[in-house]
């Protein structure tokens, strides 16, 4: 396995990230031959991160990645080995499953519609002669995109979305998974302190009348805020 000579920095030129970039990928490639190597007869799976823009590698992507990879642990009991790299151009992790390649497909692709935040998964499988699994349900079209419902690939020839679009979906996916992340270290009493302070502001706005304040049918002295927008800051 050859050693990544640069180190892919988003800071850095264009062309010096473009070399970077590509020559941990295919860093990426001689891992996963050498893992199959070991595994040999059994299914492969690779699974690192869909991120589109110039950051591929965070602390919080490397928790992201290891959410999946235990997401997926779950789901192969029959599971004999995992291996997690974690690389500037994205962290990935190999895994070895007994089980049918075509079966290992369909669960990762439930495990990539799993939660908000899956579609940034991105589960390849390969069977053991080293070929890359599809699933047949996608007749070919691939994965929906990451702003609509329709296949990626139509929108990706069209153009159907503007970068900023697409940067602004992975954002809030992101954003979601922090949120589910908060949601284990946050104990039952703030839970509820929270809830109660969430229902009280919107029993408070929902009051009529309050001569000078918002109420829903008045913005009373405030010219820079209404009823909805105390609903859009509640959500």
């Amino acid at each position: 396995m050859s050693a990544v000579r640069h180190c892919y920095s988003p800071d850095a030129p264009q062309t010096e990230r473009l070399a970077a970039y590509l020559e941990e990928k295919e860093a990426r490639v001689e891992r996963r031959e050498a893992f199959a190597r070991r595994h040999s007869g059994e299914t492969v799976v690779q699974l690192a991160l869909n991120i589109p823009g110039r950051i591929k590698d965070s602390a919080l992507l490397r928790r992201m990645l290891a959410s999946g990879m235990s997401e997926f642990a779950l789901r192969f009991p029959q599971l004999t080995e995992c291996a997690l790299n974690n690389a500037s151009a994205g962290p990935s992790a190999l895994f070895a499953a007994a089980e049918a390649p075509q079966s290992v497909k369909e669960k990762t692709a439930e495990l990539e519609a799993l939660h908000p935040w899956s579609r940034l998964y991105d589960f390849d499988v390969y069977d053991a002669g080293g070929k890359t699994v599809s699933l047949a349900s996608r007749h070919g079209m691939g994965r929906t995109c990451f702003v609509c419902s329709r296949p990626a690939t139509l929108c990706m020839r069209e153009k159907s979305h503007s970068a900023e679009d697409v940067a602004q979906s992975v954002t809030d996916r992101l954003a979601r998974f922090a949120a589910y992340e908060t949601a284990f270290t946050v104990s039952a009493a703030a839970r509820r302190a929270g809830a109660l302070a969430l229902r009280a502001a919107l029993y408070e706005v929902g009051l009529q009348p309050k001569p000078g304040l918002v109420d829903p049918a008045h913005s009373g002295s405030h010219e820079d805020m209404d009823f909805f927008t105390f609903q859009r800051s509640a959500a």
